[in-house]
Parts: structure tokens; C-alpha cells; sequence
């Protein structure tokens, strides 16, 4: 038998090189849904996948207390809405109109929603939020998850997976950062995102929406997500129809803003313009709910009823 000539040191080197570079990619994807962590996210297994006829996978769900505040800004606008329908049917009287402006002002106008407010007295004090709900612990998260996967890894493999947790550790710090200090300027953005931020997720198996011929080609294809990719797209397409619903927000602001000024100059009040702009932001919001448990939002949406609250 003819021995195989020795390789140069070059193609040693180059595959070498590989061999680390298809470890890390390896141990990347292993511990792939910290990414989901980095939001806040709460990510607690169930045990499903091992017994399918116990137990079906659970849709995502947080505390009842965490939706309220996004109740709160989807009953400002529903409230807002109707105090415009309500004008109109009363025709142009100047006082009705003084009260509209000045509630549509104190509502869609509020600096926060994590508290009730009455909205007869929007200068009654409320019990602040607790901070210790806005920040979950997601130390021990990120230990049991990374120990986790540490167990499975062979030793060369371990120090790259400790740089890979140091890492994730700075980057999930400043990624928290950045969004408080977003918050703390958009009270609507914190409304939605406290209650994001306590999202629990079965991260053992997920309900896959697919006809059969589809759930065929994927399976035959091994083209199946696993859960971590499904807990990450959910959470982002939350996040994409949370950035519709601030930006129509926003334009209901600068509308109501631009209206109010032009009726203190003596010009006319164009609700109906105000509340154009408020129905795209009503349909966004329905969108944001439509992930939630029918329930659950109608639970919400009674207790923010019967405190009759809106912000502060």
C-alpha cells in the first residue's frame, strides 16, 4: 500500500482552522436562544416533547399584572376614539369641545401607564410600579442555561464557551441598557415591553402551523425550526408590530398636537384627523393583542376598566 504523501504545514493549518471554526459555529448554535434572553425574555421548559399525551405545548403567557399596563394605552385609545365619535354627534358646542381637548390631551398624553390614574384627577398620586418586576432576574437564567450546555461540551471546547457566556454577558447588559433608556422616553413603549419582558415560553416543543403536504416537504427536507428559532421569530415579529404601533402613535401626537395649537389660535378642531390617525393606532394595538390569550386580554381590559384609569 502506497502511504498518502505528508500534508504541508499550510493545509494542516487550514484545516485546523476549520475544525475550530465548525466547533464554535457548533457551540453557537447550541447555546443559540440565550439570544431570547437577551430580550428579558423568561424561557422555562416543560416537559411536553416527552409525553405529548399529557401534555400539549403551552402558547407563550406572563403574569396577568403584566399586561396592564398596554391595557392601559389600548383603553386611552379606545377611549379617545369614542370621546371624538361622542363630539360629533353633539355638533360643535365649545364647551364639549374644551373637555374633549382637554381630555384627549391628559390621555394620550400621559408620561407613564404603569400605574392607574384616575382620569377625573390626574393629579392623584398612584402606587408606583415595582421595579423588581421591570428587570426579572435574568442572571440565573443565563448560569443555568450556559451550565447546561457547559456539561455537554468536550474540554477544548469549554474555554471558547466561557469567552462566548462573557460576551453574551456585556452585550445582554448594554442591550438592557439601551432599552430602559428608550422606555423612560416612551411611555408606550414601556407599557408594551413590561409585559415582553415576562413572557414565558415552553422551550421543549412548539405547535407548528402548517398544512400537511407542507409539514411533509419540511420534515423530509430536515428543514423543521427548532425551538429556539421560534421563541427568537415570535419575539421579533412582537417587536416589529410594537415599532408600527409607536410609530402611528407618534402621529397621532403630532396631529393632536398640530390641532390643539391651531384651536387655542382660534382656528377649528379637526377631530376627524385626530381620530384617522387614532384608528391606525387602534388596529396596530389589536395586532400586538392578537398574540395574547383571548382571556386574558379581556381580563386585562376589565380591570383597567373598573379603575377607570388611563395614565399618569
Amino acid at each position: 500500500r502506497i502511504a498518502p504523501a505528508p500534508r504541508g504545514a499550510d493545509a494542516q493549518r487550514t484545516d485546523a482552522a476549520a475544525s475550530v471554526g465548525t466547533r464554535r459555529e457548533a457551540l453557537r448554535r447550541s447555546v443559540a436562544f440565550v439570544s431570547a434572553l437577551a430580550t428579558g425574555t423568561r424561557v422555562e421548559a416543560s416537559r411536553a416533547a416527552e409525553d405529548p399525551k399529557k401534555a400539549a405545548p403551552k402558547k407563550p403567557f406572563a403574569p396577568a399584572a403584566a399586561l396592564l399596563p398596554a391595557a392601559r394605552v389600548r383603553y386611552a385609545v379606545d377611549r379617545s376614539i369614542e370621546r371624538l365619535e361622542t363630539l360629533e354627534k353633539a355638533g360643535a358646542d365649545e364647551e364639549a369641545l374644551d373637555e374633549t381637548v382637554a381630555r384627549l390631551t391628559a390621555w394620550l398624553g400621559a408620561t407613564s401607564y404603569m400605574s392607574p390614574s384616575s382620569a377625573d384627577a390626574p393629579n392623584t398620586e398612584a402606587a408606583p410600579i415595582d421595579e423588581a418586576l421591570m428587570n426579572p432576574s435574568r442572571a440565573k437564567l443565563y448560569r443555568r442555561t450556559y451550565d447546561d450546555k457547559l456539561k455537554d461540551l468536550s474540554p477544548i471546547d469549554v474555554p471558547y464557551a466561557l469567552l462566548t457566556k462573557a460576551g453574551d454577558y456585556r452585550q445582554n447588559s448594554l442591550l438592557q441598557k439601551r432599552q430602559r433608556r428608550l422606555e423612560k422616553q416612551n411611555p408606550v413603549r414601556e407599557a408594551l415591553n413590561y409585559y415582553t419582558r415576562q413572557l414565558q415560553f415552553d422551550t421543549d416543543s412548539y405547535l407548528l402551523n402548517a398544512g400537511a403536504e407542507d409539514r411533509k416537504r419540511m420534515i423530509r427536507n430536515d428543514a423543521l425550526p427548532d425551538v429556539q428559532a421560534v421563541i427568537v421569530s415570535d419575539l421579533d415579529l412582537r417587536d416589529l408590530i410594537r415599532n408600527q404601533v409607536l410609530d402611528a402613535y407618534d402621529d397621532v401626537t403630532a396631529e393632536l398636537e398640530y390641532q390643539v395649537a391651531s384651536y387655542r389660535k382660534g382656528g377649528a378642531f379637526e377631530g376627524n384627523e385626530v381620530k384617522a390617525a387614532l384608528t391606525r393606532v387602534q388596529n396596530e394595538i389589536d395586532r400586538w393583542f392578537a398574540f395574547i390569550d383571548v382571556d386574558d386580554v379581556r381580563r386585562a381590559m376589565a380591570t383597567v376598566s373598573e379603575e377607570g384609569s388611563v395614565g399618569q
